[in-house]
């Protein structure tokens, strides 16, 4: 769990029992007012929705699919890991979801009256460069093709395309 969340609604131990229930590999709570919408509450009303991405800021794992994402580091090209919550669902074949019965709360930076990129311990344009090389290496190595040109090659624009494939409603 990053340092900057809050698990307002977070039952661990049902939360797990659900992924057992399930066969979930990776399960996320939903957050409220994220700017990835895959990540908000559904509408509908779900138990859990299966999905394509999770953004990483409070995960709970299988042990399968924790040792599979230690596989996916590579501190020399990727040390920022972005995109490899991107690329989980697609290089690890694990099964996720967007738990809609539990909720969590990203810190809100404006509450703190400062700017995102102030607060920030790395360099954006670094953890682009670091992107692209990871999306180029995942696509190579998979041999897939993650639906991006190389113009493209924008964190945000590739994960709205994943973020926004459409999720599987469990009620």
């Amino acid at each position: 769990m990053m340092d900057d969340v809050n698990p307002l609604e977070v039952d661990i131990k049902r939360l797990i029992d659900t992924m057992g229930e399930l066969k979930v590999d990776l399960a996320a709570p939903d957050l409220p007012k994220w700017h990835w919408k895959v990540m908000e509450r559904s509408k509908e009303h779900c138990k859990a929705r299966f999905t394509h991405y999770s953004d990483m800021l409070f995960t709970v794992f299988t042990q399968r699919a924790w040792a599979c994402w230690q596989q996916q580091i590579d501190v020399d090209r990727n040390p920022l890991g972005w995109g490899m919550d991107a690329t989980f669902h697609f290089t690890c074949k694990m099964r996720m979801a967007i738990m809609d019965e539990h909720l969590a709360k990203h810190l809100d930076l404006s509450e703190k009256d400062v700017v995102a990129e102030e607060t920030r311990s790395y360099d954006n344009n670094q953890a682009h460069a670091q992107l692209a090389q990871w999306l180029d290496r995942k696509a190579t190595q998979y041999n897939v093709s993650y639906g991006i040109s190389d113009i493209e090659k924008n964190y945000m624009d590739y994960v709205k395309k994943i973020a926004n494939f459409p999720t599987q409603c469990v009620q």
